[in-house]
């Protein structure tokens, strides 16, 4: 009697690092149609990190992968045939690890290295940009498409720590968040300056009404108003 055809490797999907460093791995599990299935074996880093022997699950908790000090590698052996001898190799699958530079000039550059090359077929293909600011709240502030492994923001916050986290969701259900990075800031960079649109005289008052445009800077706090006087410019007002 003939040995069955090896049973294939799942699809992984997802690499979510807990805020511990731990690493939950998810997959789309394999099909088995000769019923000759024996075992997933987890790999991370080229080391045997656990067995699993339900063909039907489809995720692993590394405890203790240390994740938020670096990236974790990940592929599973699929096991099968009469002596377990026919096996079958996922593709290799990272943890993502962020890091987060401070230059100095109000900015932050986030840096981060990919899940996976080309990507998975069910990814959603969009990193989502998370900004912890204050302390505990968690905002979305931007997204970059899938092969982007940079971002600038520009810090609008006075002075404070400040934390980053990637997510990038798979159409299966999984996430895979990246480890949380972040540096003290502090804004620099001085409110763009305004343009005057208009400058009218109302005939009855005599008054000049003056018109410009918003500062989309978020953290403009007014506008002073300078005329020149005489050839010397003088503040005559704030709004």
């Amino acid at each position: 009697m003939l040995q069955p055809p090896p049973v294939a490797a799942p699809k992984l999907t997802c690499a979510d690092v807990a805020l511990n460093g731990d690493v939950t791995l998810s997959w789309i599990p394999t099909s088995d149609p000769y019923n000759s299935f024996v075992q997933y074996e987890i790999f991370n880093n080229g080391t045997l990190n656990g067995t699993i022997n339900n063909i039907n699950q489809n995720n692993f908790t590394h405890v203790g992968a240390d994740a938020q000090l670096g990236s974790q590698t990940y592929n599973i052996l699929t096991r099968s045939g009469c002596n377990a001898d026919l096996v079958t190799y996922s593709d290799t699958l990272s943890s993502i690890f962020l890091t987060v530079g401070n230059p100095g000039n109000g900015t932050a550059i986030l840096q981060w290295n990919p899940l996976i090359t080309p990507n998975t077929p069910t990814s959603n293909g969009w990193y989502e940009i998370f900004m912890e600011y204050p302390a505990g709240i968690w905002t979305m502030i931007d997204s970059v498409p899938y092969g982007v492994q940079a971002y600038v923001d520009t810090i609008a916050i006075c002075s404070d720590s400040i934390n980053f986290k990637l997510v990038i969701g798979d159409q299966t259900g999984c996430i895979s968040t990246s480890s949380i990075a972040g540096e003290n800031f502090q804004d620099v960079l001085s409110p763009y300056e305004p343009e005057i649109i208009s400058v009218t005289v109302d005939t009855l008052t005599g008054l000049a009404q003056i018109t410009w445009d918003q500062n989309p800077a978020g953290d403009t706090q007014g506008y002073i108003i300078i005329q020149n006087i005489g050839g010397n410019y003088v503040i005559i007002d704030t709004v």
